[in-house]
């Protein structure tokens, strides 16, 4: 694990039910980061519980450019596929991102500032700066959680989910793997355990935008979510 890391970055980018976007979004990933990337790359794809042959897309993605590889995890958990591929990433730095969002200058920036010792760098919808062009809805829940997260975790930055750069360490190694995989809080989880553990992090403004309508309503989502961050809260 640690000590077998490579010099280059990994992209880490769960996917499920993507069919009909997928090859051609790996596509622009790939010749997006060829026009404005100097360093070496792996992208790896989690693939995780799909029933629209997403799944054997993930595997031809793979085929069709050695920079590309495919991990499959057999149920629907975004939290599960993105430890499993964090863990079983190469690079000494690591960005996940979703496959309808992704920034090549986001990871340029983080690239050039782990430089500087950060441990984690999150490109924060909410920080000053940021341009956030979604729903008034989606904004405002967005702001709901965040005030949650700090009333009950004592959080110090201002959002936990989008693009992040990671550096993987022993201490990340340690929080990856003692944090159990749920739905819709993993990498919340590891945000807040990597605060208390003192690891340095850094947040960049971004700029947000809805590029398709959900398959689940956000507000079908709530539920879910706010039992994930109670089951969170009694666990540390």
């Amino acid at each position: 694990m640690t000590g077998q890391r490579e010099p280059l970055v990994s992209v880490i980018i769960p996917v499920h039910n993507e069919a009909q976007i997928l090859l051609d979004r790996v596509r622009s990933i790939l010749e997006t980061m060829a026009q404005q990337v100097d360093f070496d790359y792996e992208l790896i794809l989690v693939e995780n519980g799909s029933t629209d042959g997403t799944s054997a897309l993930v595997d031809e993605a793979a085929k069709q450019n050695s920079r590309v590889r495919a991990l499959h995890q057999p149920l629907p958990n975004y939290g599960s596929a993105l430890k499993e591929g964090m863990l079983q990433s190469r690079g000494r730095l690591l960005i996940s991102c979703d496959i309808d969002y992704y920034d090549a200058k986001f990871m340029r920036v983080v690239y050039a500032l782990m430089a500087f010792d950060y441990d984690i760098i999150i490109g924060s919808k909410n920080s000053l700066l940021s341009r956030d062009n979604r729903t008034f809805l989606r904004k405002f829940i967005s702001q709901g959680f965040r005030m949650v997260l700090h009333i009950l975790f004592g959080l110090r930055v201002s959002d936990t989910h989008g693009m992040k750069g990671w550096r993987w360490t022993k201490a990340l190694e340690h929080i990856v793997l003692e944090s159990p995989p749920t739905y819709h809080v993993y990498d919340t989880e590891l945000i807040i355990r990597a605060q208390r553990a003192g690891l340095k992090i850094m947040e960049i403004p971004v700029e947000v935008s809805e590029t398709r309508k959900t398959d689940r309503p956000i507000l079908a989502r709530i539920p879910a979510a706010v039992w994930e961050i109670l089951q969170l809260r009694a666990r540390i």
